[in-house]
């Protein structure tokens, strides 16, 4: 179902596609359509795969939990799709970065939504939240595994990021998981080798996307990242055989990456305010520990405390352990050394 407010308007002949619209007719862009999953197609009619298909026709079988369709199905997505970067719908830290952030009565905008595992725990806590990707396989499946639940609060977009036919100030709130690396790696610009340019361009758009009290979220990886570097000069095998990693294990080399500071300085030329940065240990995408933010790390000590007993969770308070004073420098050397980070800003 999708917010009464939105509504993706062509920037050169005005009309809209809208609430409850099921197609648009305009002087240009009239493929826009909504499909019969609820999906906006914005990229023309882009085909499901096969080997998709048959996996949300089995996903859909009656008498199945979510929890056993995610379990039964996130091995044959990996099997599917062996080199891409998703977060996993049967762990729940992937999600504690954004779990939080106050989200009640906010819309969402997440970019880059894979196959909606962190699209699910948004729409658990926001008033309403749009997924955007340009992997239609990836919405499909999102598709799939939310019908059951009968969500209303969520509008997937099959769109390109970075040409998304939105107006300004809709969002309270945007997403950037492990997304921003992916933009500016493929125009073979020698000019903008890092991707800087591009990557500034789209955040300047984010900007204008959020409302003046807006917040982005951005999680991405560290260019300084030890193991990160060693892996691009050492052989895959051996790679996996010293450091038990898989394919997914870092960004590939084309990825357009930063160091704490790089971020920083990024967001703020886009004219974002606030920049915090917290560390993200052992990985990304599935953290056991957030470093640097109080909040963060106090959420993160709380649920390793109670796994180990209500006796030792109500001795030690994790507010109390999240403000014990490191050493001179520990933040500059946890900040090199992180894999990646986590990242909020204000847009004002």
């Amino acid at each position: 179902m999708w917010s009464p407010e939105l509504e993706f308007v062509c920037e050169h002949c005005g009309s809209a596609l809208r609430y409850r619209q099921q197609s648009r007719n305009g002087q240009c862009h009239a493929d826009w359509k909504v499909d019969d999953d609820g999906i906006v197609r914005l990229l023309g009619d882009g085909n499901v795969t096969e080997a998709m298909d048959a996996l949300v026709e089995a996903l859909c079988a009656d008498g199945m939990t979510p929890f056993k369709r995610a379990e039964k199905f996130e091995s044959e997505l990996q099997q599917l799709y062996p080199e891409f970067e998703y977060e996993s719908w049967l762990n729940p830290d992937q999600a504690d970065w954004v779990r939080i952030e106050p989200l009640a009565g906010k819309t969402v905008l997440e970019l880059g939504s894979r196959y909606g595992a962190l699209t699910r725990s948004l729409t658990r806590r926001a008033d309403h939240v749009v997924a955007v990707d340009t992997n239609l396989d990836g919405l499909k499946f999102s598709a799939a595994m939310n019908a059951p639940a009968d969500i209303d609060n969520l509008t997937l977009v099959h769109g390109d990021a970075t040409d998304l036919p939105l107006g300004d100030d809709q969002f309270d709130v945007v997403v950037l998981n492990g997304v921003l690396k992916h933009v500016g790696s493929g125009d073979g610009s020698d000019a903008d080798a890092d991707g800087t340019d591009a990557q500034r361009t789209l955040l300047r758009q984010v900007r204008r996307w959020l409302r003046p009290d807006g917040r982005l979220l951005l999680s991405e990886w560290n260019k300084l990242y030890p193991l990160r570097l060693a892996s691009t000069v050492v052989p895959t095998a051996v790679e996996k055989r010293l450091f038990g990693g898989d394919d997914r294990q870092h960004p590939s080399a084309s990825a357009r990456l930063h160091s704490e500071r790089g971020y920083v300085g990024l967001l703020e030329r886009a004219g974002f305010r606030n920049v915090t940065v917290s560390y993200a240990v052992p990985d990304r995408r599935s953290p056991a520990f957030i470093f640097s933010d109080d909040r963060l790390l106090a959420a993160f000590l709380k649920r390793k405390l109670v796994s180990l007993g209500s006796c030792l969770h109500g001795a030690v308070s994790p507010q109390v352990l999240s403000r014990v004073p490191l050493p001179p420098g520990t933040r500059r050397l946890l900040g090199a050394l992180t894999p990646a980070f986590k990242i909020t800003a204000d847009a004002a």
